[in-house]
């Protein structure tokens, strides 16, 4: 099948014929869709070559156009281990995070900044990815803010190829991060959590702030890329109101 290109649908050309595939909605296609403002649920259904009908649940995010994003990496981000974070929840063993990150973000949030969570994981993996993160809970009241969650559209095994073989997934994190800020007259990327070398360089390739670009290891030990300076999570989370002033 033909794919429909982004750049098509994003100039606001003509819809995909019934044949093609997109990642990308028309202007028509979105103002069809009747969305409010914040979070709205879709499910998308494909008719397959026997007949059967196979569907799934998605999200879709309006926004104002002054919103700011502050984007993270899941695996050795939110969790303390990019392998062990993807494979210990799908055996259901769900505790295998940063002990402080719910709280972090639940306080971002609270700034009226919006989480992206951006993975290399695939397609595929959408739904046990958003069941695993917005079920995350914290003492105090605290659970993950519900934000979009970015993906690979590839099956698993192109995925870990992308990761493992081609040793390149800041390209995929690069296009994705650039088509969002690509919507806004400024860059709306605020600030960047990540652990691997291929988050910074998408950080980095999309302009923001090398004081707001941060590095978390397996010890739950978060540095900050432009000072250096390294703290706990406790730390960072006491300096959330100096490093996000609030928005309106």
């Amino acid at each position: 099948q033909n794919k429909y290109r982004f750049w098509s649908a994003l100039l606001g050309m003509s819809d995909p014929l019934p044949h093609q595939m997109t990642d990308t909605a028309t202007n028509m296609q979105l103002t069809k869709l009747n969305l409010k403002m914040g979070e709205n649920l879709l499910e998308y259904q494909v008719v397959t070559s026997s007949g059967s009908i196979v569907s799934t649940d998605a999200t879709i995010f309006m926004l104002n156009n002054t919103q700011k994003f502050v984007v993270s990496d899941i695996d050795g981000t939110v969790t303390r281990s990019n392998i062990r974070g993807l494979l210990l929840p799908a055996l259901g063993i769900s505790d295998w995070k940063h002990d402080g990150v719910v709280q972090l973000y639940s306080k971002i949030a609270d700034q009226g900044y919006k989480i992206i969570y951006l993975t290399s994981r695939a397609i595929g993996q959408s739904e046990s990815t958003r069941e695993y993160l917005f079920n995350l809970r914290e003492k105090g009241g605290f659970r993950m803010p519900v934000g979009p969650v970015m993906m690979q559209v590839n099956s698993i095994i192109d995925t870990v190829k992308t990761e493992v073989i081609d040793q390149d997934p800041e390209v995929q994190k690069i296009a994705k991060l650039a088509r969002v800020r690509g919507l806004f007259a400024s860059n709306p990327l605020f600030a960047g959590y990540g652990n691997q070398d291929s988050d910074i360089i998408a950080y980095k390739a999309l302009n923001i702030d090398l004081d707001r670009i941060f590095r978390m290891n397996e010890e739950s030990e978060i540095t900050t890329l432009g000072s250096g300076v390294q703290q706990n999570f406790s730390q960072h989370i006491q300096d959330v109101d100096t490093i996000y002033p609030k928005l309106n």
